[in-house]
């Protein structure tokens, strides 16, 4: 399967691992970074001591 970006098309091989896998942690990140309306900064705790 590929895909048409700007006159051009791209591709991952069926066989090309390491570009799937490469692909797969970008998604991940991507949807982890995503923000919504209900998403809240981390709260970080350091003790006072």
């Amino acid at each position: 399967m590929s895909v048409l970006y700007d006159k051009s098309n791209y591709w991952i091989g069926r066989g090309d691992f390491d570009s799937k896998y490469a692909f797969t942690v970008v998604q991940n990140l991507m949807a982890l970074a995503e923000v919504t309306d209900t998403a809240k900064a981390p709260i970080v705790m350091t003790p006072a001591n």
